[in-house]
């Protein structure tokens, strides 16, 4: 038997099958890669005016109502602060008496104080003074020995004769009570003046008294007035600010740009997905449809 070659003949040719796939692929593709390619032009999309109207709407409305809720925010604010101040305002005068009492008080209380303790003094030192002077005697009796003792020492012990030492030491003693005597005067003198002085000085002590509470009362309305203006100053500045036209067409602006970013996505889902799978799909139907190579064989 004789070797021969068997040659496999297609239905169709190859060049056939390939003109066929491909024009397939190609009336399946244009539709879907024509709206592909527009839609990668947000310019060119139509976005429908019903949903920006309807989503424009939407972002107004809460707008105006954050607006509303924000006003009457700002408006119980005022009213909150109105009243206080008008209770404060209408607080003056028992403020005023309140400090005046309080100080009158306080001063009261001090120029009390320092009176106890300038009496106390006073009484002290009168009893040192008039003990002093009760014990005189027979403290000048007691000393006038212990003088005689300490002058016949010094004399015995070579210090000059008795009647000079007794002398020396008897002017010693004098001076010595004498000094005493003076302090005693001197500090009851003292205590008398610091007593008078403070008589004389509680008017005045108590009109400052008197002065600073009003002082004090016109710091407080005045720091409270000060924070009270601040307050409705912002609170004015607040309530009279409103949204212009810039800021709705801003909003319907933002409608549009997220609609148009909304019509993209669709546009490659709708029609550019399909047309690429497609395209597959021809290429793998085309691939398999074409004839296998020649095989070899023997009989």
């Amino acid at each position: 038997m004789r070797l021969a070659e068997t040659l496999h003949t297609p239905k169709y040719s190859p060049a056939v099958m390939i003109g066929i796939g491909g024009l397939l692929v190609v009336l399946a593709a244009i539709p879907s890669f024509h709206s592909f390619i527009g839609s990668g032009e947000p310019d060119v999309i139509a976005t429908p005016s019903g949903k920006v109207q309807e989503e424009a709407g939407f972002r107004i409305v809460a707008l105006t109502r954050f607006d509303q809720d924000r006003q009457a925010r700002l408006q119980e604010q005022w009213n909150k602060t109105l009243q206080q101040y008008t209770a404060f305002e209408n607080g003056r005068q028992g403020r005023i008496q309140e400090a005046l009492g309080l100080s009158i008080t306080n001063t009261a209380r001090a120029v009390w104080s320092k009176q106890e303790g300038i009496d106390a003094s006073l009484i002290q030192a009168r009893a040192n003074l008039q003990r002093y002077i009760e014990d005189q005697p027979a403290a000048w009796q007691e000393k006038l020995g212990m003088a005689v003792v300490a002058a016949y020492q010094r004399a015995r012990e070579g210090g000059g004769s008795f009647p000079a030492a007794i002398e020396q030491e008897t002017d010693r003693l004098r001076n010595v009570q004498q000094r005493t005597f003076s302090r005693l005067v001197t500090d009851l003198g003292s205590l008398t003046v610091q007593k008078t002085e403070l008589h004389e000085a509680i008017p005045g002590v108590y009109r400052e008294a008197i002065a600073s509470a009003h002082r004090s009362a016109e710091q407080l309305e005045a720091s409270e007035m000060a924070r009270v203006g601040r307050i409705f100053a912002q609170l004015r500045a607040d309530l009279s600010w409103k949204r212009t036209p810039e800021d709705y067409a801003n909003q319907v602006a933002i409608v549009r740009e997220n609609q148009k970013g909304s019509a993209v996505a669709g546009g490659f889902l709708e029609y550019g997905l399909w047309a690429v799978a497609g395209l597959v799909m021809g290429m793998v139907w085309v691939g398999a449809t074409l004839p296998k190579g020649p095989a070899d064989g023997s009989v």
